[in-house]
């Protein structure tokens, strides 16, 4: 445990995530990927105990105290290739529900590693977003995924690139949003370990480090079927929400 906690010290200082307007997806990608005309549905579940409440525009609908509930629906194309469909949706902290978007996705894996050793690929979305929940409304975002794992460990760094498409983000210059995770197995189908998701902004120009929102989540990861999750705790710095719950939820198909 001593390992975890040194890393988590690392990551909390040097690496974190991507902190949209829509927080929806709190994750790190691995090569995990459905079979060849496999689906696959899971429910992504996050809720911001302690955030901000301030809108940054008119019409925003802020983070803090809302939950995000976004169903991803998967199919396993072969070669490789795994296509994804998010649906948005998100209860303000009034309790009002809103229905925020859709996001595409592609995952390829060019090598994978379920025995051991390295593995990598990338995935691409492109997705839209209402106004409310994020000003620049479509994006896309590129996120390479590069791990390892063992028999008793996983590390995986997933250094993504963000792209607005419109709004008053619109920019060529990507946002530069890492996520990186370091699990350790414990039990047969059972994994604890850290994520670290850090916003640097702009390559052209970074943020300030004190600008850099960051968030730092303690997780647990279940694999015994039909049970499958992942469930963190999280704690934001540099201006990200305080404090955040998230789940992800296997739904057997």
């Amino acid at each position: 445990m001593r390992a975890l906690k040194t890393a988590a010290m690392a990551l909390a200082m040097t690496s974190a995530p991507v902190l949209a307007a829509l927080p929806d997806e709190i994750q790190v990608y691995d090569d995990a990927l459905n079979p060849s005309g496999v689906f696959g549905v899971e429910l992504h579940v996050n809720h911001t105990i302690d955030g901000n409440t301030v809108p940054g525009y008119p019409s925003e609908i802020t983070s803090g105290g809302a939950t995000r509930l976004t169903p991803e629906f998967s199919y396993g194309l072969g070669h490789g290739l795994e296509a994804g469909l998010y649906i948005n949706g998100a209860i303000d902290r009034q309790g009002k529900a809103h229905l925020a978007g859709a996001k595409l996705r592609m995952k390829y894996i060019a090598r994978s590693a379920p025995d051991g050793g390295v593995f990598y690929g990338i995935n691409i979305e492109i997705g839209r977003i209402a106004g409310r929940f994020d000003i620049d409304k479509t994006g896309v975002e590129v996120r390479p995924i590069l791990g390892w794992r063992s028999s008793d460990w996983l590390m995986v760094v997933n250094p993504n690139l963000e792209f607005a498409l419109a709004g008053p983000g619109k920019s060529a210059t990507p946002d530069f949003s890492p996520g990186v995770k370091i699990g350790r197995n414990v039990a047969r189908g059972v994994m604890v370990g850290v994520e670290a998701y850090r916003d640097f902004g702009s390559v052209g120009g970074f943020d300030a480090a004190a600008r850099q929102a960051t968030q730092l989540f303690a997780v647990i990861d279940f694999d015994r079927k039909p049970f499958v999750f992942n469930f963190g705790v999280g704690r934001g710095f540099s201006g990200a929400d305080r404090w955040t719950i998230k789940g992800i939820i296997d739904l057997p198909f």
